[in-house]
């Protein structure tokens, strides 16, 4: 006795089908739902070449060089400027940085200019 399922089924339909007369010849019959190849003459296949290419519309009018010079003119100007810009940035950046440090310096000898006058008068202060 032996359990059914489907791979039992698929294992009898398989042994029926190879017993079984085939009716038709296996090469007409499409397999896997794909139809059988064409197969033309070379002479039949340049006709169906040359018939598909006189369907092409012809070229007519500018391929767009122009536009194209253009916008590599375009672009290589916008990168130009990009550039200058971004140089500007980095040396204006650089004249803040040096002008605080200038400032800071500025104010550190001002402060040891006027700190003996400073510390006489806080010692005339503290004496009173």
């Amino acid at each position: 006795r032996t359990r059914g399922g489907a791979k039992w089924r698929e294992r009898m339909e398989k042994k029926e089908a190879l017993l079984r007369p085939k009716e038709v010849d296996e090469i007409t019959l499409p397999k896997n739902g794909q139809f059988p190849a064409l197969r033309y003459s070379p002479e039949e296949t340049q006709r169906l070449l040359n018939e598909a290419y006189a369907g092409l519309p012809k070229k007519a009018g500018k391929r767009g060089t122009r536009n194209l010079r253009r916008q590599k003119r375009r672009w290589f100007l916008v990168r130009q400027i990009k550039k200058i810009s971004k140089k500007n940035y980095g040396i204006r950046t650089h004249e803040r940085r040096m002008q605080k440090r200038s400032q800071v310096v500025k104010d550190v000898k001002h402060a040891k200019r006027e700190a003996p006058a400073i510390r006489e008068r806080e010692a005339a202060y503290q004496k009173h």
